[in-house]
């Protein structure tokens, strides 16, 4: 049986999430610049950490992902992403085999055109689900990409979750990031963990009336993620 480990980042109402994959290895979902907090669980529980694993380039914060690879960890991402950097791309439906265990990729845009959530399955059994975007009691939101594709994305965020992870089991644990306190969080309930179980006007209605604003650098940090760092002028 996985065990899922979160490492809360206060100030921005983020979780990253370090799955102990039972092999001596763990993996890294959507993982903070300062991975130190990363390292002291391993070396406490005597793993090393074998893959960083990214949802969408963040607007947020600066990933830790290149730092954890600097430490060994091999970076898996969307491939449409479009990242400069050494990393293994995935599509939809892809799957990864992590020690027995397998991560398959599930595109769900909305948050961002590339959002994936990452399904944990143990065999034919499904684990659990990491997904940066859905959040207890709401989503994240949709207008960090561009204002003049806010509604399309919010349509696309409705689908994702209607078609794509409503069809999951109705107690199959979520591992949401966004949280109480995130920039990138609309209609949150303050919950940080929940389970899988509206009409899409009123969806789109209610998620793009809950909007406000946000800090300046989300404009411009997406660019410094998917970039390398030493390549990336403002």
């Amino acid at each position: 049986m996985v065990t899922v480990l979160a490492v809360e980042h206060v100030g921005l109402g983020n979780s990253s999430h370090l799955l102990d994959l039972g092999d001596g290895r763990a993996a890294v979902m959507d993982p903070q610049r300062d991975v130190r907090p990363y390292l002291t669980i391993v070396h406490r529980r005597g793993l090393r950490i074998g893959y960083a694993v990214e949802t969408h380039v963040h607007a947020d914060f600066v990933t830790g992902s290149r730092e954890l690879a600097a430490q060994g960890a091999e970076i898996v991402a969307v491939g449409a992403a479009g990242l400069g950097f050494g990393h293994r791309g995935l599509g939809d439906g892809d799957r990864l085999d992590v020690g027995g265990l397998t991560l398959k990729m599930v595109a769900t845009p909305g948050h961002t055109p590339h959002h994936a959530s990452w399904l944990l399955r143990d065999g034919d059994v499904p684990a659990g689900v990491h997904r940066r975007a859905l959040i207890v009691g709401g989503v994240a939101r949709t207008d960090l990409v561009s204002p003049d594709r806010t509604e399309a994305l919010a349509r696309a965020a409705y689908r994702s979750v209607r078609d794509r992870l409503l069809t999951l089991p109705d107690d199959l644990p979520v591992w949401p990031t966004h949280g109480p306190g995130s920039f990138c969080s609309a209609g949150a309930s303050g919950q940080r963990t929940s389970t899988i179980g509206a009409d899409e006007d009123e969806f789109v209605r209610r998620l793009l009336g809950g909007l406000g604003s946000y800090p300046a650098y989300f404009r411009w940090l997406p660019d410094y993620n998917r970039a390398d760092p030493g390549r990336v002028r403002r």
